[in-house]
């Protein structure tokens, strides 16, 4: 795979792998998150503005999202997105 032979400690997704949220891209999104791991990367997800989409990739395991999606504030960062993901 390309991805194999990229010298890097950090791969960041192209905003369009967010747009389709079907069960199937999910699934293709996890391998794809699973094989950067193996191989010491970590995953950027970028444009996040929702907390579905942040939801989702925090459950294929994307190790850091970037965007304009934020928390009100509150005593404690304790936000579920398991609960957001459903």
């Amino acid at each position: 795979a390309a991805i194999d032979r990229v010298p890097t400690d950090y791969i960041k997704l192209s905003p369009t792998c967010m747009d389709d949220r079907s069960i199937r891209h999910r699934d293709e999104l996890r391998r794809l998150v699973h094989h950067a791991h193996e191989g010491g990367r970590r995953v950027i997800a970028p444009r996040i503005e929702d907390a579905q989409s942040a939801a989702m990739l925090w459950t294929v395991g994307v190790d850091f999202i970037q965007g304009n999606f934020v928390q009100h504030e509150a005593q404690n960062l304790d936000y579920d997105f398991r609960a957001a993901a459903g």
